[in-house]
C-alpha cells in the first residue's frame, strides 16, 4: 500500500474511532441518567468484558507469551502503576464526570490533556516554554474557566464534582499516554491494555462495592450497555492502534479530536444538554488551541 493511501486509511480509522467514542460517551450519559446503573458498575462491566476479550484473543495468537510480564517483578510494578494511575482511573474518572455533568462537558474537559502534556514535557525536559505554548495553555485555561463558571468568579456552573472528575480524567489520560512507553518497547501494547482493563475492573468492583448495587435490567439498558462496550470500548480500542501506526501519534491526535465535537453535536441534537453561547465559547477556547497545536506538530515533522 502506498504511503498516501495508507495515510488515508489511517485517517478514516482514527475518525471512525473518534466518532464512535463520542457516541459511546453520549450513550453513557443516557444510560446513567435513565437507569439505576452507577458509573462504577458500568466501568466494571465495560473494562471486564473488553479486557477479557483482548486477553483471550492474545492467548490464541501468542500462547504462553501473554504471561511474560508477570515473570519480571520490575516491569510488573511499572505495569501496576500504569493500570491504576492510567487505565483504571482514566476510565472511572471519565464516566464519573459524565454522571456528574454530561457527555459533552466531560469529553471537552478530558481533551485538555494535550496542555498538561505540554506542561509535563517542559518540566521533565527542563525546557522554557515557547510563547506559543504559553498562549495555548492560557487559552485552554480560559476555556476551562468559561465552561466551569460561565465567566463568574463567584460560582461554578457545573458541579465541583464534575469539574474535578473531568480534569482528573485529563491528567490520567496524560499518564496513559506518556507513562507506558518503556513497557511498550518490551511488551505488546494491546495485551498490556487488556490486562490493565481486566485486573482494574476487578479492583473497581470491590473498591466501589458494585456487588451491593441492585440493577434493574431492561431491554433498553442491555442495548445501551452492549453499544457502549462494543462501540465505546472494544471496537475502537482494537483498531485505533492500527490508525496510529499508519498516521503516527501526532496526526492521530489531530483527527481524534472529532470525539468531543461528536459529543457536543449529538447531545445538542438529542436535547441531552443545553448549550449557551458562553458554553460554546468555552469549548472553542479549549479545542481550537489543541487543534492548532496538533497541526503545528504535524508540520514540524
Amino acid at each position: 500500500m502506498k504511503k498516501m493511501e495508507s495515510e488515508h486509511v489511517g485517517v478514516y480509522i482514527v475518525l471512525f474511532c473518534g466518532v464512535v467514542w463520542g457516541l459511546g460517551g453520549v450513550a453513557t450519559q443516557i444510560l446513567l441518567n435513565s437507569s439505576d446503573i452507577t458509573a462504577g458498575w458500568l466501568v466494571v462491566a465495560r473494562m471486564f468484558i473488553a479486557g477479557a476479550g483482548i486477553i483471550i484473543y492474545k492467548i490464541c495468537v501468542m500462547g504462553k507469551e501473554v504471561l511474560k510480564i508477570f515473570g519480571n517483578k520490575k516491569d510488573f510494578c511499572l505495569f501496576l502503576i500504569f493500570m491504576f494511575a492510567g487505565v483504571m482511573m482514566m476510565q472511572y474518572s471519565y464516566s464519573s464526570a459524565i454522571a456528574a455533568s454530561n457527555a459533552a462537558t466531560a469529553t471537552v474537559l478530558q481533551y485538555t490533556y494535550p496542555v498538561f502534556i505540554l506542561i509535563y514535557t517542559a518540566i521533565s525536559q527542563r525546557q522554557r516554554p515557547k510563547l506559543f505554548e504559553i498562549l495555548t495553555v492560557s487559552f485552554v485555561f480560559i476555556g476551562i474557566f468559561l465552561t466551569a463558571t460561565h465567566g463568574s468568579f463567584h460560582a461554578l456552573q457545573i458541579s465541583s464534582e464534575a469539574f474535578i472528575w473531568g480534569i482528573l480524567s485529563a491528567l490520567t489520560f496524560v499518564v496513559y499516554t506518556v507513562y507506558p512507553k518503556e513497557l511498550y518497547k518490551k511488551y505488546d501494547s494491546s495485551l498490556l491494555l487488556g490486562f490493565a482493563m481486566f485486573l482494574g475492573s476487578i479492583f473497581i468492583f470491590f473498591a466501589t462495592e458494585c456487588y451491593k448495587t441492585r440493577i434493574t435490567v431492561t431491554f433498553r439498558t442491555i442495548v445501551l450497555i452492549l453499544f457502549i462496550m462494543l462501540f465505546g470500548c472494544m471496537i475502537p480500542l482494537s483498531i485505533y492502534s492500527k490508525g496510529v501506526a499508519l498516521l503516527g501519534n501526532v496526526k492521530a491526535s489531530l483527527f481524534v479530536t472529532v470525539e468531543p465535537l461528536t459529543c457536543a453535536v449529538i447531545s445538542a441534537v438529542l436535547g441531552l444538554s443545553e448549550f449557551r453561547i458562553i458554553d460554546i465559547a468555552g469549548y472553542a477556547f479549549i479545542l481550537i488551541p489543541v487543534e492548532i497545536t496538533a497541526v503545528r506538530s504535524v508540520k514540524s515533522l
